[in-house]
């Protein structure tokens, strides 16, 4: 008698969106964690302009950055943080220099340094799940 073939299922970090990844992505692991992993190279890149930005002072700068990271957080479901960066792009907009939105923008720095730490763990557990 053979055993009836078990399908494995990925348990993504709780912080993520799985129904949306799933709605996006099916169960395809593997292009999920090409996704996961282009995105955090993007991140790494787009967080330093966020960075320069604010501390050059440069509010439209700021919102640019900002612009690029929201969906970011979207491909990988992270849905939370993309709705907080979406917030902070607004603000961005109503801001008239980056001193008014201290205090957004280091709960956003740290917010963006746990997604890039989810999605770096997510897409190490995924890399081994499908190997």
């Amino acid at each position: 008698m053979n055993p009836a073939y078990v399908h494995k299922k990925f348990i993504f970090n709780e912080k993520i969106d799985e129904d949306y990844i799933y709605s996006l992505y099916e169960q395809d692991y593997i292009y999920i964690a090409e996704v996961f992993s282009s995105s955090l190279e993007t991140l790494k890149e787009e967080s330093g302009h966020f960075t320069s930005a604010y501390e050059s002072s440069d509010i439209n700068g700021l919102k640019q950055a900002t612009h690029k990271i929201k969906p970011l957080f979207g491909f990988t479901g992270l849905l939370h943080h993309q709705e907080m960066m979406g917030r902070f792009e607004h603000l961005c907009e109503t801001a008239s220099n980056t001193s008014n939105i201290t205090i957004q923008y280091m709960e956003l720095t740290e917010l963006i340094k746990e997604g890039k730490n989810i999605l770096k763990d997510d897409c190490n557990r995924l890399t081994e799940f499908i190997s």
